[in-house]
C-alpha cells in the first residue's frame, strides 16, 4: 500500500495522516505522520505497508487546501 501526497501550490504545508481503527476517532495515538512538512510543489510517496481491517479508515489533514492525497492498496481475502 502507498499514499501519495502532492502540494499543488507555491507554499509549503504540513500534513498529518492517521490510521484509525473501526469505532475510534482520530487521535494522536493513531498518527503515522504528524505535522510532517511538505515543500511547495512537492510530491511525497509514502510506502507504509498499511493493513486495514473492515471498518478501519485512513484520515488525512493538511495545513492548506492545496494538498492532494491519494491512497493505493489491494483488497485481499
Amino acid at each position: 500500500s502507498s499514499i501519495v501526497v502532492c502540494e499543488t501550490n507555491n507554499a509549503s504545508a504540513t500534513i498529518t495522516i492517521s490510521v484509525v481503527p473501526d469505532g475510534e476517532t482520530r487521535a494522536a495515538a493513531y498518527e503515522i505522520f504528524s505535522t510532517y512538512a511538505i515543500g511547495a510543489r512537492d510530491t511525497k510517496i509514502i510506502s507504509a505497508g498499511i493493513t486495514l481491517n473492515q471498518g478501519d479508515k485512513i484520515t488525512v489533514y493538511a495545513s492548506t487546501s492545496t494538498v492532494n492525497f491519494f491512497a493505493f492498496g489491494a483488497e485481499t481475502g
